[in-house]
Order: C-alpha cells, then sequence, then structure tokens
C-alpha cells in the first residue's frame, strides 16, 4: 500500500478532478487491480470541502481519476474559496524480470541419432555452446547449423540433429 497527499483541491461550489498516477511508474510499479476495494480517499484539513470520490472507469493500472467536491465559504466579508487536502492509499505492485541459467547439460551427442532438450517454461533467450570432435567451438542463440548438425527448435523442444560427414 502507497498513500500519496494529492495536495489542495481549492474552488467555488465545483466538483474538482485530479488524475492520480501509480507512485513510482518510471520504476515499475503499478496499482492492483484485484485490490480495487483497498482505495482510499484520507481527508486532510479543509473549509467547506471533502475528498468526494473515485472515477471507476478511470481506474487502471497506470492511475486513476479522483474527485473533491468543494462549496461557498460565503458570509457577510464577502465569497471565498473553500478548500481541502485530500490523500489517497492504494494498492500497488511491481514486476521484477529475474534472469537466472537454466539446468546446463553437457555430455557427448551422439552422430546417428537426434537428441532432444526439453526447455523450461518462461524461457527469454538460449545460449549454446557446443564443441565439435575437431575441437572447433560453436556458440548459438536459437536454431542453427554446423556441417556436423543442425540446431531446430520445436514448441519446447530443441533438437541436435547430427550430419554425419559423408567421408567417414
Amino acid at each position: 500500500m502507497r498513500t500519496i497527499n494529492l495536495g489542495q483541491f481549492r474552488r467555488r461550489n465545483s466538483r474538482v478532478p485530479r488524475a492520480v498516477a501509480a507512485p513510482d511508474a518510471a520504476l515499475g510499479w503499478r496499482l492492483d487491480l484485484t485490490r480495487r476495494e483497498d482505495i482510499h480517499l484520507l481527508p486532510g484539513g479543509g473549509d467547506h470541502g471533502r475528498c468526494e470520490g473515485i472515477e471507476d472507469a478511470s481506474i487502471t493500472e497506470n492511475g486513476l481519476t479522483m474527485f473533491a467536491r468543494v462549496d461557498n465559504r460565503d458570509n457577510w466579508l464577502g465569497t471565498h474559496d473553500a478548500w481541502v487536502d485530500c490523500s489517497i492509499s492504494l494498492p500497488v505492485y511491481r514486476m521484477e524480470t529475474r534472469e537466472e541459467d537454466g539446468p546446463t547439460r553437457t555430455g557427448e551427442l551422439s552422430c546417428n541419432r537426434d537428441e532432444t532438450f526439453e526447455l523450461p517454461p518462461n524461457l527469454r533467450s538460449l545460449h549454446i555452446d557446443v564443441t565439435t570432435f575437431d575441437r572447433r567451438s560453436r556458440v548459438f542463440t536459437g536454431a542453427g547449423s554446423d556441417r556436423f548438425f543442425d540446431v531446430k527448435s520445436e514448441g519446447r523442444s530443441l533438437i541436435f540433429r547430427p550430419r554425419p560427414p559423408r567421408d567417414l
């Protein structure tokens, strides 16, 4: 939960709207729309004003529009703006992207049958480092070919398909 001071709303006989952005949106914070019931206006001081409501249709994960109501402060000295200070309490969350190495697999590949490796869900990138029997090193970041094998991706599987040399 984050509480934001929205400052002062000042006017006469008016409904005063104010856009409220998700706090620290540039850092990845968003409003938690599954907890809309936890959004609350918090009145501060004021004179003939009140923190009145939130436009339901305006609520998105990036922010919302709230409004205050201010009335007249008329007296024998004249008319004056009414005012109210408002704050808002918002449920927020932040998604963090975490990169970590997946399982590694080392060993020898057969030159006469395919080898299949299951890929983990939510995989963002691949780094495949292969050293061939003739000591050449190859790096792939996805599908690719060498004169002795092909690397193919099918669904959530990575397939090494040998291409035996014709001169053996």
